[in-house]
């Protein structure tokens, strides 16, 4: 999967409109980021690629590349 895919998926998952959202997009600045949010979130990493993730260890995620950095580079294509 490419990362333009999987920020495409967050977007969609998250319901995410803002057109701007990329690799560095705080999820904090995100209006609708919530608890509910999270759990979308933690969701999708363990179906996307089969790892768990807790709360805690999302709450020092900032950005999808954290994310992207937390699941491992090595499920991304360049």
């Amino acid at each position: 999967m490419k990362k333009e895919e999987f920020i495409e998926i967050i977007k969609e998952e998250l319901e995410i409109e803002e057109q701007n959202f990329n690799l560095d997009t705080r999820f904090d600045s995100l209006e609708m980021w919530d608890s509910v949010a999270r759990l979308v979130l933690i969701s999708l990493i363990d179906e996307k690629f089969q790892m768990q993730i807790s709360a805690d260890e999302l709450k020092l995620l900032s950005t999808p590349a954290d994310l992207i950095n937390k699941v491992g580079s090595s499920h991304f294509e360049n």
